[in-house]
């Protein structure tokens, strides 16, 4: 992982970060929007843009907003199999996500 210089569709050059990323990389500022990666064993899943609300070591809270364009992949989960990613967005909610420093999970809070 690490940073990244790809852009979203809202010309803004994000961060690429993953969970395992949150103790390594500096802290992120308030306002910054970075990209989240979600992988299922070792492959991007999807990824979407998020606006950071707080970054400490011991958590990192993201906002994404209701309508924004996140790149997905249909996932078949018998066989594991994931398909070309396409462009699809957020539906009607906003979302608060909270992740917390090492853990394999995020909670996320749909508000809308």
């Amino acid at each position: 992982m690490g940073r990244s210089n790809e852009s979203v569709s809202d010309g803004v050059t994000p961060t690429d970060v993953g969970v395992e990323d949150m103790v390594t990389l500096p802290a992120r500022t308030a306002g910054e929007t970075i990209l989240v990666r979600h992988q299922w064993r070792g492959r991007v899943w999807f990824a979407h843009p998020a606006i950071v609300v707080s970054d400490t070591p011991q958590r990192l809270i993201l906002f994404e907003p209701a309508g924004s364009i996140r790149q997905w992949s249909h996932f078949d989960f018998e066989t594991g199999a994931i398909a070309s990613p396409t462009p699809r967005a957020r539906h009607s909610t906003d979302a608060l996500t909270l992740l917390g420093a090492g853990a394999a999970h995020a909670i996320s809070l749909d508000v809308g």
